[in-house]
Protein backbone atom coordinates (compact mmCIF):
# COMPACT_ATOMS: atom_id res chain seq x y z
CA UNK A 1 0.00 0.00 0.00
CA UNK A 2 3.02 2.12 0.74
CA UNK A 3 4.38 1.55 -2.26
CA UNK A 4 1.60 2.46 -4.23
CA UNK A 5 0.74 5.84 -2.55
CA UNK A 6 4.73 6.98 -3.35
CA UNK A 7 3.88 5.87 -6.81
CA UNK A 8 1.06 8.05 -7.06
CA UNK A 9 2.73 11.22 -5.07
CA UNK A 10 5.66 10.61 -7.62
CA UNK A 11 2.92 10.24 -11.15
CA UNK A 12 0.92 13.46 -9.66
CA UNK A 13 4.16 15.45 -8.89
CA UNK A 14 5.22 14.54 -12.48
CA UNK A 15 1.79 15.85 -14.53
CA UNK A 16 2.30 19.26 -12.59
CA UNK A 17 5.67 19.66 -13.65
CA UNK A 18 4.12 18.51 -17.04
CA UNK A 19 1.67 21.42 -16.68
CA UNK A 20 4.12 23.97 -15.31
CA UNK A 21 6.09 23.40 -18.27
CA UNK A 22 3.22 23.79 -21.06
CA UNK A 23 2.73 27.15 -18.86
CA UNK A 24 6.54 28.17 -18.98
CA UNK A 25 6.69 27.40 -23.12
CA UNK A 26 3.69 29.33 -23.75
CA UNK A 27 4.37 31.70 -21.68
CA UNK A 28 7.62 32.50 -23.51
CA UNK A 29 5.72 33.66 -26.48
CA UNK A 30 4.15 36.24 -24.71
CA UNK A 31 7.64 38.16 -24.13
CA UNK A 32 8.70 41.15 -26.01
CA UNK A 33 10.17 39.50 -29.23
CA UNK A 34 11.10 40.90 -32.93
CA UNK A 35 9.30 38.59 -34.27
CA UNK A 36 6.70 35.67 -33.92
CA UNK A 37 5.51 33.82 -36.91
CA UNK A 38 3.12 31.12 -35.97
CA UNK A 39 2.32 28.21 -37.74
CA UNK A 40 -0.56 25.41 -37.18
CA UNK A 41 -0.73 22.21 -39.18
CA UNK A 42 -2.22 18.80 -39.80
CA UNK A 43 -0.09 15.21 -40.37
CA UNK A 44 -0.15 11.99 -40.90
CA UNK A 45 1.44 10.00 -38.05
CA UNK A 46 3.88 6.75 -38.82
CA UNK A 47 4.83 4.77 -35.61
CA UNK A 48 8.84 2.87 -35.98
CA UNK A 49 10.71 0.82 -34.02
CA UNK A 50 8.77 -0.85 -31.24
CA UNK A 51 6.06 1.42 -30.93
CA UNK A 52 4.69 -0.04 -34.27
CA UNK A 53 6.42 -3.47 -33.25
CA UNK A 54 3.48 -6.30 -33.67
CA UNK A 55 5.55 -8.81 -31.97
CA UNK A 56 5.20 -9.99 -28.00
CA UNK A 57 8.79 -11.53 -27.87
CA UNK A 58 9.74 -7.75 -29.40
CA UNK A 59 7.89 -6.16 -26.85
CA UNK A 60 6.40 -4.10 -29.55
CA UNK A 61 3.44 -1.73 -29.12
CA UNK A 62 0.96 -2.37 -31.83
CA UNK A 63 0.57 1.01 -32.86
CA UNK A 64 -0.91 1.59 -35.85
CA UNK A 65 -0.34 4.94 -38.49
CA UNK A 66 -2.41 7.87 -36.97
CA UNK A 67 -3.19 11.00 -37.74
CA UNK A 68 -2.37 14.56 -35.25
CA UNK A 69 -2.88 18.29 -35.30
CA UNK A 70 0.26 20.81 -34.49
CA UNK A 71 0.72 24.13 -33.33
CA UNK A 72 4.12 26.17 -33.49
CA UNK A 73 5.45 29.39 -32.80
CA UNK A 74 8.71 30.41 -33.54
CA UNK A 75 9.77 33.84 -31.68
CA UNK A 76 13.26 35.58 -31.71
CA UNK A 77 14.75 39.10 -31.18
CA UNK A 78 16.06 41.32 -33.82
CA UNK A 79 19.92 41.11 -32.21
CA UNK A 80 19.56 37.50 -33.16
CA UNK A 81 21.66 36.00 -36.40
CA UNK A 82 19.07 36.04 -39.42
CA UNK A 83 17.24 33.06 -39.74
CA UNK A 84 17.77 32.12 -35.88
CA UNK A 85 14.67 31.49 -33.68
CA UNK A 86 13.37 29.72 -30.99
CA UNK A 87 10.85 26.99 -31.62
CA UNK A 88 7.89 26.60 -29.42
CA UNK A 89 6.04 22.38 -30.36
CA UNK A 90 2.49 21.16 -29.30
CA UNK A 91 1.57 18.47 -31.26
CA UNK A 92 -1.20 15.83 -30.10
CA UNK A 93 -1.94 13.02 -32.24
CA UNK A 94 -4.24 9.33 -32.31
CA UNK A 95 -2.47 6.26 -32.96
CA UNK A 96 -4.89 3.29 -33.35
CA UNK A 97 -4.07 -0.07 -31.21
CA UNK A 98 -3.85 -2.54 -34.12
CA UNK A 99 -6.13 -5.07 -31.90
CA UNK A 100 -5.90 -7.65 -34.59
CA UNK A 101 -2.12 -8.26 -34.42
CA UNK A 102 -2.54 -8.30 -30.77
CA UNK A 103 -5.32 -10.57 -30.62
CA UNK A 104 -3.19 -13.08 -32.59
CA UNK A 105 -0.06 -12.19 -30.01
CA UNK A 106 -2.15 -13.53 -27.58
CA UNK A 107 -3.72 -16.17 -28.88
CA UNK A 108 -0.68 -17.59 -29.81
CA UNK A 109 0.79 -16.69 -26.25
CA UNK A 110 -1.94 -17.89 -23.92
CA UNK A 111 -3.53 -21.06 -25.92
CA UNK A 112 -7.06 -19.98 -25.64
CA UNK A 113 -8.57 -17.57 -28.74
CA UNK A 114 -8.17 -14.07 -27.58
CA UNK A 115 -10.42 -11.12 -28.10
CA UNK A 116 -9.26 -7.81 -27.88
CA UNK A 117 -11.59 -4.18 -27.90
CA UNK A 118 -10.28 -1.22 -30.13
CA UNK A 119 -7.85 1.38 -28.54
CA UNK A 120 -5.99 3.98 -29.08
CA UNK A 121 -2.47 5.88 -28.00
CA UNK A 122 -2.89 9.84 -27.43
CA UNK A 123 0.17 10.82 -27.73
CA UNK A 124 0.67 14.36 -26.66
CA UNK A 125 4.42 16.16 -27.24
CA UNK A 126 5.55 19.95 -26.34
CA UNK A 127 9.17 20.48 -26.42
CA UNK A 128 11.74 23.56 -26.57
CA UNK A 129 14.40 24.23 -28.72
CA UNK A 130 16.13 26.37 -31.83
CA UNK A 131 14.78 26.32 -35.37
CA UNK A 132 17.22 27.39 -38.24
CA UNK A 133 15.81 28.72 -41.52
CA UNK A 134 17.46 28.87 -44.83
CA UNK A 135 16.76 31.11 -47.47
CA UNK A 136 16.60 28.46 -50.57
CA UNK A 137 15.30 31.67 -52.95
CA UNK A 138 13.35 34.67 -52.36
CA UNK A 139 10.12 32.69 -51.63
CA UNK A 140 10.90 29.76 -50.82
CA UNK A 141 13.03 28.20 -47.42
CA UNK A 142 14.39 25.05 -46.10
CA UNK A 143 13.54 25.14 -42.07
CA UNK A 144 15.92 22.90 -39.34
CA UNK A 145 14.04 21.81 -36.17
CA UNK A 146 15.07 20.57 -32.82
CA UNK A 147 13.78 20.58 -29.18
CA UNK A 148 13.20 18.70 -26.35
CA UNK A 149 10.71 18.42 -23.93
CA UNK A 150 7.64 16.36 -22.50
CA UNK A 151 5.95 13.53 -23.49
CA UNK A 152 2.47 12.10 -22.08
CA UNK A 153 0.76 9.22 -23.63
CA UNK A 154 -2.44 8.52 -22.77
CA UNK A 155 -3.91 4.80 -23.60
CA UNK A 156 -7.43 4.09 -23.55
CA UNK A 157 -8.68 1.22 -21.42
CA UNK A 158 -9.31 -2.32 -23.20
CA UNK A 159 -11.29 -5.56 -22.35
CA UNK A 160 -9.24 -8.77 -23.13
CA UNK A 161 -11.48 -11.79 -23.31
CA UNK A 162 -10.30 -15.40 -23.88
CA UNK A 163 -12.39 -19.04 -25.04
CA UNK A 164 -11.27 -22.15 -25.10
CA UNK A 165 -12.13 -24.52 -27.88
CA UNK A 166 -15.59 -25.00 -26.77
CA UNK A 167 -16.05 -21.09 -27.14
CA UNK A 168 -16.71 -20.59 -23.25
CA UNK A 169 -15.21 -17.82 -21.38
CA UNK A 170 -12.46 -18.04 -19.65
CA UNK A 171 -12.04 -15.00 -18.61
CA UNK A 172 -12.77 -11.13 -19.58
CA UNK A 173 -11.04 -8.52 -17.85
CA UNK A 174 -10.61 -4.54 -18.64
CA UNK A 175 -6.67 -3.89 -18.82
CA UNK A 176 -5.88 0.12 -17.30
CA UNK A 177 -3.15 2.10 -17.83
CA UNK A 178 -1.70 4.86 -16.02
CA UNK A 179 1.20 6.95 -17.42
CA UNK A 180 3.17 10.13 -16.88
CA UNK A 181 5.11 12.62 -18.33
CA UNK A 182 8.62 11.67 -19.85
CA UNK A 183 11.24 13.06 -21.24
CA UNK A 184 11.44 13.41 -24.96
CA UNK A 185 13.21 15.27 -28.28
CA UNK A 186 11.47 16.97 -31.35
CA UNK A 187 13.81 16.69 -34.86
CA UNK A 188 12.27 18.17 -37.79
CA UNK A 189 12.61 19.71 -41.41
CA UNK A 190 10.31 22.41 -42.70
CA UNK A 191 10.21 23.55 -46.65
CA UNK A 192 7.90 26.45 -47.04
CA UNK A 193 6.40 28.75 -49.80
CA UNK A 194 6.10 32.54 -49.02
CA UNK A 195 2.67 33.27 -50.04
CA UNK A 196 2.70 36.94 -48.98
CA UNK A 197 5.21 39.07 -46.46
CA UNK A 198 2.74 37.51 -43.51
CA UNK A 199 1.22 34.16 -44.68
CA UNK A 200 3.44 30.63 -45.77
CA UNK A 201 2.52 27.19 -46.68
CA UNK A 202 4.65 24.47 -46.19
CA UNK A 203 5.18 20.89 -45.53
CA UNK A 204 7.24 19.05 -42.66
CA UNK A 205 8.60 15.71 -41.42
CA UNK A 206 8.99 15.80 -37.49
CA UNK A 207 10.79 12.51 -35.75
CA UNK A 208 9.77 12.50 -31.98
CA UNK A 209 10.69 9.81 -29.69
CA UNK A 210 10.59 9.15 -25.79
CA UNK A 211 10.45 6.24 -23.27
CA UNK A 212 6.81 5.88 -21.29
CA UNK A 213 6.29 5.00 -18.15
CA UNK A 214 3.40 3.20 -17.19
CA UNK A 215 1.35 1.03 -14.94
CA UNK A 216 -1.48 -0.89 -15.54
CA UNK A 217 -3.44 -2.91 -13.64
CA UNK A 218 -5.59 -5.85 -14.81
CA UNK A 219 -8.72 -7.12 -12.94
CA UNK A 220 -7.88 -8.13 -9.35
CA UNK A 221 -4.25 -8.68 -10.23
CA UNK A 222 -1.29 -6.86 -8.67
CA UNK A 223 -0.25 -3.48 -10.80
CA UNK A 224 2.07 -3.98 -13.45
CA UNK A 225 4.71 -1.13 -13.95
CA UNK A 226 6.86 -1.21 -16.98
CA UNK A 227 8.68 1.13 -19.47
CA UNK A 228 7.62 0.98 -23.39
CA UNK A 229 9.37 3.04 -25.97
CA UNK A 230 7.38 5.50 -28.68
CA UNK A 231 8.95 6.61 -31.95
CA UNK A 232 6.94 8.21 -34.62
CA UNK A 233 7.47 10.62 -37.99
CA UNK A 234 4.58 12.86 -38.68
CA UNK A 235 4.73 14.12 -41.72
CA UNK A 236 1.71 17.02 -43.22
CA UNK A 237 1.06 20.32 -44.02
CA UNK A 238 0.61 23.83 -42.05
CA UNK A 239 -0.13 27.46 -42.63
CA UNK A 240 2.23 30.07 -41.03
CA UNK A 241 1.13 33.71 -40.18
CA UNK A 242 3.85 35.80 -38.74
CA UNK A 243 4.23 39.42 -37.22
Amino acid sequence: MDTNKKQYRLASLKTKRFGMALVFLFGISTASFGQNKYAIGFFRSFPTGKFKSTSLDNSGSFAKNGWGAVFEDKVRTNSWPAGFYMLIHLSYQQNQLDNMALQENLTASLGYRTAVAEANYNPLLASLGPYFEILLSKATYLGIKTGIGFMFTNIDSFVISAYDTQGNMVFNELLDFKSSPNFSFLLGLQFGVRLSRNVELGCFADYSAGRQRVKATIGNLSNIQSDFNLAFVNTGLNVTVSF
